[in-house]
């Protein structure tokens, strides 16, 4: 179906480009509305509108519907895909391409059935003057040969001696080859009209016979000489009219040679070498994958071709058989007159083929695309997935072997055709050989007088085994050729080709075989040595092959459509079992995997059954394994942590206690020696020992307290809290007992849910830690803002004290750490402990030396 070339494939990239394009188009329209609740609907309203369109549309311009009608189904496909929300694995990639493939190969045939129509009837209109532009632009090269023949002009001059002579001439040395597929009647006339060649038939013996025929139904072609003969109901036929000088250049002794010409019953177009054809002229032909015929009087007139057409028909109408393969075109012309176009039915197979073509085409375009988009613009990690790596390994492998054996395929056959052409030729020229040894091969050299005679029998040979025949001398130059024109045109030198040559003149091959080429014609030559009866090299025979890339293009094309219709059904298949292998090796993992997503420390966590005892059990029984394993041990870090934090615990209560309980210690020792010694200052240093006492008694009260409040962690009372009092609250009394200058900037209500005795604290600790952080030194400022946008309310306590060093930050929260010598640094662990409880947030910024800024996040109450 397809001719490709540079043109054809950017065409085909450009539809392919534009397709996808207005998928991709669709796509985005229907994942902009597929979540709204009525699209369905809209969806069902727009199908029906286009169907409707599409039905008046394809009536009025009597059009096929699927014309108008070809979009709908990608949107209806990128609905469905969208709306079970489907993702892009390999499986819907193809649906699409598929999608696609079938829209634009229906397209396709259609308008290459339409174009296929217009191209055979222009064929046909230039087939209907019924006349043979190929013999009229040959012609002229034998008219020009006959006026300038020398030999014949001296064959002329020894008449009545040289009668058959000079017939045999003319035709031995000008028609041969492509002038085999006519009738020539030749007949000579002197000035006198006397006739001189001898005809059964009267009428070829009278001038006014040829003249009558020119002067009343003829008309001049390219060739001066040549004049086409048309009538109804008659065959049609050319006659020439050439004149010849006399050797003299005696005017009276002009002689008119008169040539009949009209076309054989039902002959072909035979091995004429396209390369001698005009490139304008090859357009008549069109190309061999078509045949076509006339018919003149219900009778074969002309046939190019394959198919075999009847020699007669009736009432000059073709009737194909019934079960004929081949598709025909009709052309009636005059009422005699028809021509048959004949191209082989393009059935199911063709258009399965042509679709394969563009699935796999329009698949390794989208291929390409998602690579280039992945790999290069997105670095995505798709390929990470051991699902998709399976997909794409099995598909990777369907098509390297398809690429594999493609190219396997076309090396096998184009040597082994090489390969069958090499022995056909060496086999021909073997033949050709035992010919010519009976006949020329019977003189002891190749002697110029015997050349035109050799010329005949070489043309006579060429058509017998189907290839030109050329004969060299032994000194490698032309001597006589079956195909003259290609050697006086400058195609081809003259001179034997110089490695056979050296190769046969060195006696080391009985034959050679190599490849030649004129110009980007590839094509192969034989040659081989021409002995006389007395085992004389004469010279060299050599067989061209010319016009023999066709077939081969042929049967490779044949071979190739074969292979690729397979693999486009095995692509479909691989694919399919791709994702049915991968989901089945993929299955368990996926499932251990949202096991152990759902694993939880501390919790009772499902074990998991699978019945085979394969890889994937050995697997899951190790999973289960892990489960139980990470049970107990979840059981003994929980132990260990409890311990470890009631150990810690210890040894901070410990500590804290140890610290008030020496200076307590030493003071009762010393009051004890002071009664001993009853002063007279006695009360005073009770008075001063006791004071003392209580004081550490208080701390020691403070610290049980804090532990206290720790350990306990009060039940949280969430209510809506106008965080606003708090904060005035709280500096209200900060300001009564400090010399810190501290300013609160909030608005009247700021409304969060929190509990409210937990808000002061948190403020209390804030406030109490920004004093103690000011150097004594520097006169303190302390800083409150409040403010709310649409979701948060945002409170910052800003200090500018001596900040915090970095290597401190990230313990700041944690329990029993404190930067004070005094202290249990528990009380910013208690702040964020509340703090999450309210559903906020807590963070700080510090700049040493400058201060430290306190942010605290709650979510908003709207009311």
């Amino acid at each position: 179906m397809f001719n490709f070339s540079a043109y054809s494939l950017i065409g085909i990239l450009s539809v392919g480009f534009l397709i996808f394009a207005f998928y991709l188009c669709v796509e985005k329209f229907i994942i902009m509305y597929v979540d709204y609740k009525n699209f369905a609907g809209m969806l069902f309203a727009f199908t029906i509108t286009c169907i409707a369109t599409a039905f008046v549309l394809s009536k009025s311009n009597q059009s096929h519907v699927f014309d108008y009608l070809w979009p709908l189904l990608l949107v209806l496909i990128s609905y469905f895909l969208r709306r079970f929300k489907a993702s892009y694995n390999f499986i819907n990639i193809g649906l699409i391409v598929l999608m696609s493939t079938f829209i634009v190969s229906t397209l396709f045939s259609k308008y290459e059935q339409l174009n296929k129509k217009q191209t055979y009837e222009a064929i046909s209109l230039g087939l209907t003057d019924r006349q043979d532009v190929i013999a009229e632009n040959e012609f002229n090269k034998i008219s020009s040969a006959i006026k300038s023949d020398a030999q014949l002009k001296n064959l002329l001059s020894l008449l009545p001696l040289s009668n058959e002579q000079i017939e045999q001439n003319i035709r031995q040395r000008n028609f041969s080859g492509y002038f085999e597929r006519y009738e020539i009647v030749m007949s000579l006339f002197k000035n006198d009209c006397t006739p001189i060649f001898i005809h059964l038939n009267a009428m070829y013996l009278n001038e006014d016979y040829f003249k009558e025929q020119i002067e009343k139904g003829g008309s001049q072609t390219i060739c001066d000489d040549l004049y086409f003969i048309d009538k109804d109901k008659k065959s049609i036929r050319y006659i020439a009219k050439i004149d010849i000088e006399d050797v003299n250049k005696n005017p009276d002794k002009t002689f008119r040679l008169f040539i009949q010409l009209e076309p054989k019953l039902a002959v072909n177009l035979g091995a004429f070498p396209d390369l001698l054809l005009d490139k304008s002229l090859e357009n008549k032909l069109e190309s061999k994958q078509i045949s076509y015929a006339v018919y003149e009087s219900n009778k074969l007139l002309n046939t190019f071709g394959e198919y075999q057409y009847p020699l007669f028909v009736k009432n000059n109408t073709f009737k194909p058989a019934s079960n004929d393969s081949y598709e025909h075109f009709i052309y009636p012309i005059k009422n005699n007159v028809s021509i048959v176009i004949t191209d082989k039915a393009f059935g199911a197979w063709g258009r399965f083929t042509s679709n394969s073509y563009l699935f796999i085409f329009f698949a390794l375009l989208v291929l390409l695309v998602v690579w280039f988009n992945s790999i290069i613009i997105k670095r995505s990690e798709r390929f990470s997935s051991l699902n998709n790596r399976i997909q794409f390994i099995l598909v990777s492998i369907v098509v390297l072997s398809l690429a594999a054996v493609v190219i396997g395929t076309v090396w096998v056959v184009t040597s082994q055709f090489e390969l069958k052409n090499e022995k056909d030729l060496v086999l021909k020229s073997q033949s050709v050989l035992k010919e010519l040894q009976q006949t020329v091969g019977q003189q002891d050299a190749l002697e110029p007088n015997y050349k035109d005679n050799t010329t005949f029998r070489l043309k006579r040979l060429a058509q017998l085994f189907g290839s030109d025949i050329s004969l060299f001398n032994k000194k490698g130059m032309l001597y006589a050729t079956s195909q003259p024109a290609i050697y006086e045109q400058g195609l081809v030198s003259k001179f034997m080709n110089p490695s056979a040559y050296m190769n046969l003149t060195r006696g080391i091959l009985a034959n050679y075989t190599q490849k030649e080429n004129i110009g980007s014609l590839n094509y192969l030559s034989a040659y081989i040595p021409f002995y006389s009866k007395n085992d004389k090299l004469l010279g060299y025979i050599n067989l061209p092959y010319f016009a023999r890339q066709k077939d081969l293009e042929k049967e490779l094309t044949a071979y190739l459509t074969t292979l690729i219709n397979i693999y486009t059904i095995l692509f479909a298949i691989t694919t399919l079992i791709a994702l049915l292998v991968s989901n089945l090796l993929t299955k368990p993992l996926r499932i251990i995997k949202q096991q152990i997503s759902n694993i939880q420390f501390g919790k009772f966590n499902e074990a998991l059954q699978w019945q085979s005892k394969d890889e994937i059990g050995n697997l899951v029984a190790e999973y289960n394994n892990m489960l139980i394993k990470l049970e107990k041990s979840s059981e003994l870090l929980a132990q260990s942590e409890r311990e470890s934090a009631w150990r810690e615990m210890a040894k901070q209560v410990a500590h804290e206690i140890k610290n008030p309980l020496t200076p307590m210690k030493l003071n009762i020792q010393h009051l004890q020696r002071v009664v001993e010694t009853n002063p007279d200052d006695i009360n005073d240093r009770v008075n001063k020992v006791s004071k003392m006492l209580i004081e550490q008694i208080d701390t020691l009260s403070h610290i049980a307290t804090e532990f206290s409040n720790f350990a306990k962690l009060p039940t949280t009372n969430l209510e809506v809290v106008n965080i606003c009092d708090v904060l005035q609250s709280v500096t209200n009394l900060f300001q009564q007992n400090t010399e810190c200058e501290i300013s609160l900037n909030a608005p009247n209500a700021l409304l969060i849910m929190a509990d409210k005795e937990q808000c002061l604290r948190i403020f209390t600790n804030l406030l109490k830690n920004a004093e103690q952080s000011i150097p004594e030194n520097r006169k303190g400022k302390i800083e409150v803002t409040a403010f709310a946008d649409k979701n948060n309310v945002t409170i910052k306590v800003k200090d500018n004290g001596c900040g915090i060093a970095e290597e401190l930050t990230h313990r700041l929260f944690i329990p029993n750490f404190t930067t004070k010598t005094t202290g249990t640094g528990l009380g910013l662990a208690m702040v964020k402990n509340s703090v999450v409880s309210f559903n906020g947030t807590i963070s700080f910024e510090t700049d040493i030396n400058f201060g430290t800024t306190f942010i605290l996040v709650f979510p908003v109450v709207n009311q």
